[in-house]
């Protein structure tokens, strides 16, 4: 028997003991619309065009290309495919492998990241005489080097000491295509000499009405001022006190 086996085995041809294996699955394409999305199970759910309804499995690394909307869509993933969807796909044994989303329909577009707020430019200082002033709506115009120009101010208390023709030092940012004013101090006013106290070093002067005792830089600023003298002075802020620091 031993021998009989070993002849008619060596009799067979090799060819019929190889095991067949069964042909790859073809690749397959189709199209329709999304109708629903599990992406816990890994599937989508598509109406084909014959009005039909299939569940089909996705691969995880499916490829996701946006025909439509690429631009709502830069790095498209699985997470933005959404209903109804119209796509193109390509699959194997029912496994989705390739989308191409042709028709974003009434689907959710991504929203575009915001714009960051824009960065106001760094704060300017500069030196201009009060041309028009409306202390109301805290907007004045002022003459900038010979140029006529507009100012609107952060806040209207910083206008309250301030009248047409005076001479001031602003601190100036500019906020939505406007020249925005965040500080104000005076660089040249004009008034009458109400008081003199040269000991003290103080002076007080009626401009536009407002009497203010002013302290003096220097003492000697004071000699030859003499009460109802017309002075044009300059001022600064100093610790919380109007400090004149020239007198003409």
């Amino acid at each position: 028997m031993r021998t009989r086996f070993g002849i008619l085995a060596a009799a067979i041809p090799l060819a019929t003991l190889v095991v067949a294996t069964p042909a790859q699955a073809a690749r397959e394409f189709a199209r329709g619309n999304i109708t629903a999305v599990d992406w816990k199970a890994m599937q989508l759910e598509i109406k084909t065009p014959q009005g039909g309804r299939l569940t089909y499995k996705v691969a995880p690394n499916c490829e996701v290309k946006f025909t439509d909307g690429a631009q709502d869509f830069p790095n498209p993933t699985l997470q933005d495919l959404l209903p109804p969807m119209y796509i193109h796909f390509a699959f194997e044994d029912q496994t989705i492998s390739q989308i191409d989303v042709k028709e974003v329909g009434s689907a959710p577009r991504r929203k575009a990241a915001a714009a960051p707020a824009a960065r106001p430019e760094a704060s300017r200082q500069m030196k201009v005489r009060i041309l028009k002033m409306d202390d109301r709506r805290g907007t004045f115009e002022a003459d900038v080097a010979g140029r006529r120009q507009s100012f609107r101010a952060e806040s209207n208390r910083l206008l309250r000491d301030f009248g047409e023709g005076d001479l001031v030092v602003v601190e100036v940012e500019r906020r939505g295509g406007s020249d925005v004013v965040t500080d104000m101090r005076g660089a040249g006013q004009s008034g009458r000499v109400t008081s003199v106290d040269e000991r003290r070093g103080e002076v007080s002067v009626e401009v536009r009405g407002r009497e203010t005792l002013y302290r003096v830089d220097n003492d000697r600023i004071l000699r030859g001022v003499r009460v109802g003298d017309r002075i044009s002075f300059e001022v600064e802020e100093r610790s919380g006190r109007k400090v004149i620091t020239r007198i003409e």
